[in-house]
């Protein structure tokens, strides 16, 4: 996408369609922190299942390992 000559290798911007950007922020911030940071179980339950799409659909196999985790967490509560 970025070296093949498509139009987002000559763009300061992409756009990515069909993603939360709370799911996308959370992802963004494993990937530099290395923590999964949920505020609390509101919005566990409103970014979790979004996320695990979105690191699905990014290969981010730790997250999603961290996800499901969290899921499980959130249904024996």
């Amino acid at each position: 996408m970025f070296t093949n000559g498509m139009k987002e290798s000559s763009s300061k911007a992409i756009r990515l369609w069909d993603v939360s950007p709370e799911a996308f922020l959370a992802m963004l911030r494993f990937m530099y922190g290395g923590d999964l940071e949920l505020k609390d179980s509101t919005e566990m339950v409103s970014v979790l299942i979004p996320l695990l799409f979105l690191v699905d659909q990014f290969g981010v196999n730790y997250l999603h390992h961290e996800c499901c985790k969290n899921i499980l967490e959130c249904l024996s509560e």
